[in-house]
């Protein structure tokens, strides 16, 4: 919510508490805005915390608060921005097995698209963070842990791929005769 300060300052309200607290913090309007991408989520306590910009309080970009003052546009602004995210994360599951980091910046980027307009998808996007951050946050013990976890869970799932589909034909022969001794794998015709 805006509203003028006496002394002609423009003063920004927002909620800092869970909702139903009705407890607000002033913010300057000298203050910008924090974007999704600064706000540091390492509780659950600060994701309830996070209001997201809507037509009423305004938008930190003049373009938007456009767009969201006409419900038509608004809709197709919406679209795109939900056709964006959803190619993004199709670009994301073809270039998946490619070789490099595949899809998992792609994916990312599709989430943080559909988050920038869709609460929902901000909401797992915060979950992301705030699990990177307690990833962040783990000793070295925890992480190799985490690793090793990882590890054998994708090695499972690309085995069970294999074993199911054959083994894809972008595989280098030294690969693939070494690989045709593991059991259950089977070169793809």
């Amino acid at each position: 919510m805006v509203r003028p300060d006496p002394s002609g300052t423009v003063v920004t309200m927002r909620a800092t508490e869970p909702q139903g607290s009705g407890a607000t913090e002033a913010m300057s309007a000298q203050d910008p805005p924090e974007s999704h991408s600064e706000r540091a989520l390492d509780t659950e306590d600060e994701e309830r915390r996070v209001v997201l910009w809507d037509a009423e309080e305004g938008d930190r970009f003049r373009w938007r608060r456009r767009i969201r003052a006409n419900p038509v546009s608004l809709f197709w602004y919406r679209l795109a921005v939900a056709i964006g995210g959803a190619a993004l994360m199709v670009a994301a599951m073809l270039t998946g097995p490619l070789p490099g980091p595949g899809g998992i910046p792609i994916f990312l980027l599709g989430l943080a698209l559909w988050a920038s307009e869709f609460e929902w998808a901000h909401h797992v996007m915060s979950w992301f963070k705030r699990q990177f951050a307690r990833y962040r946050a783990s000793d070295r013990r925890q992480k190799a842990l985490f690793w090793l976890v990882f590890t054998i869970a994708a090695g499972s799932l690309w085995y069970t791929g294999v074993a199911l589909v054959g083994l894809p034909t972008w595989v280098p022969e030294w690969a693939a005769t070494r690989l045709d001794m593991v059991p259950g794998i089977r070169r793809h015709s």
